[in-house]
């Protein structure tokens, strides 16, 4: 027969389980709480060859997630470095805009 410590453990364990998966794991299965419209939108309108000047004017983002059929209630605003980077006329993998004059 296993040691009561041993007991307590696998008690504390499915404590812990239970805990996690009645106040984590199942309000995040409902919902989609994620900043992933965001990288959509912006990278749809890239794929486009749509201007992404005006990317964080929100009220215009809000109608381009509108135009794409996102059925999301509101996009999270946040800073996001893809939207940034979009604006680069260089593929995301060149050095070339980090290095500057620097070699020169």
């Amino acid at each position: 027969m296993p040691k009561p410590r041993i007991w307590i453990e696998i008690l504390l364990l499915a404590v812990l389980a239970a805990i996690f998966a009645g106040r984590a794991f199942a309000p995040a299965w409902r919902s989609l709480n994620t900043d992933f419209p965001n990288y959509y939108v912006a990278a749809r309108l890239y794929s486009q060859g749509e201007s992404l000047a005006r990317i964080y004017d929100w009220i215009w983002f809000q109608r381009q997630k509108d135009h794409t059929g996102i059925e999301y209630r509101q996009l999270v605003a946040s800073c996001l470095f893809c939207f940034s980077a979009a604006q680069d006329d260089k593929p995301w993998g060149t050095a070339d805009r980090y290095i500057g004059s620097a070699g020169s």
